[in-house]
Parts: structure tokens; C-alpha cells; sequence
């Protein structure tokens, strides 16, 4: 409603998770019990606080690791993002609190955990993920011309997928436990071709 009253109905008796998600401020997340009577259950009021930022960047060595799942997980809220094309990532609706951050990537995951303060600015969340080997290649059409923006992945989810350059070319990073594969088949999107390991 215009005063920021709400009512929910039809929810059984239980615990329930309630979440409250308004632009411009932090969600908030609050654990509800429903009695088994009628009674009406009253939570008050709500308070949103202004929604902070924590961003961060997943990497091997000096290159940034896209496509990687990172999650946000604080007492009053949670979230999943995915890192960007340069391993970059952002959640910009926290409240203030202290949030364990995981990195997951098939073979990979990395635990932090970082402080979101009411005022100024949380750190820069580093994530490095453990070298393990790199296979490069370049994606050609029938003419042998390069193809930009193929999508090229390990079958089997071994990493995530990475997309080709302007040049064709890619760097597909695995996990240190494949760091001996051998005769893996990678996948290119639109059933441009394949190439093996």
C-alpha cells in the first residue's frame, strides 16, 4: 500500500522466510512462525536501511575469471551473482554486516569473508583461483575465417565456458584436478565445430 503497510495471506502454519525488496535500499531477509490458530501474526514495522555495495573480482593470476558463481551469504540477506567477462562482480543492495563470499567454479571454490560497514566502502573482495592448466585454441568457420563470440566449454562441466575473441582465439581455464585431462571433448556453441585435448 502508499504507507507501506502489507498483509500476506494463505501462508500454512510453519517457519517461514519472509523478503523485503525495495529499489534503492538494502533487502532484508526475516525468519516469520506462522501460529496453527487464526491469530493474526504482527511483525511491526520494517525498516529498509540504504542498500551498500560489495564488489569484487575473481582472477588467475592477472586474468579475470568470467562465468564464475559467487555468493553473498549475511545474517539479514543472501544473494547470487555471476562474475563478468573480466571477473568482476557486484551486489549493490546489502545491508551493512559481515557476509561470507564464495567463489564456485567446477574443481574451484574459494571462501572469504568481508565486512559491508554503514558508512564508506566495503574492500574489494579478491578471489584468486589456484592455477591449474590453461587450454587455448582459435574457432574457425568452413572458410577458416575466425569466429568472434563462440561460446567454447569442456563437456562434462569440468569449468565454465568462455567465448572467443575479435581473433577467434580463447583461454579456457581448468581446475587443478584436470590438470592431467587428456582427450576431453570441448563443445562450441552453434555446432561450429569441436576440438579435443
Amino acid at each position: 500500500a502508499a504507507d507501506g503497510s502489507f498483509e500476506l495471506r494463505g501462508l500454512p502454519p510453519g517457519d517461514h522466510t519472509v523478503r523485503f525488496v525495495a529499489q534503492g535500499h538494502a533487502r532484508l531477509q526475516q525468519r516469520v512462525r506462522v501460529p496453527k490458530n487464526d491469530r493474526r501474526l504482527e511483525l511491526g514495522a520494517v525498516t529498509l536501511a540504504p542498500a551498500l555495495q560489495l564488489q569484487g573480482r575473481v582472477h588467475r593470476g592477472d586474468r579475470g575469471i568470467a562465468g564464475v558463481s559467487v555468493t553473498v551469504l549475511g545474517r539479514q540477506a543472501q544473494a547470487v551473482v555471476t562474475s563478468g567477462p573480466n571477473g568482476s562482480f557486484l551486489v549493490g543492495d546489502l545491508p551493512a554486516g559481515r557476509y561470507e563470499v564464495n567463489a564456485v567454479l567446477p574443481g574451484f571454490i574459494s571462501k572469504h569473508s568481508v565486512e559491508v560497514p554503514a558508512t564508506g566502502q566495503a574492500p574489494l573482495v579478491d578471489i584468486p583461483l589456484q592455477s591449474g592448466r590453461t587450454v587455448r585454441g582459435v574457432v574457425v568457420g568452413s572458410s577458416d575465417q575466425p569466429l568472434a563470440g563462440a561460446v567454447v566449454s569442456v563437456r562434462g562441466g569440468l569449468t565454465g565456458a568462455v567465448t572467443t575473441g575479435e581473433d577467434g582465439t580463447f583461454a579456457l581455464d581448468l581446475p587443478p584436478v584436470a590438470a592431467n585431462l587428456r582427450g576431453a571433448e570441448l563443445t562450441v556453441a552453434w555446432e561450429i565445430g569441436r576440438a579435443h585435448v
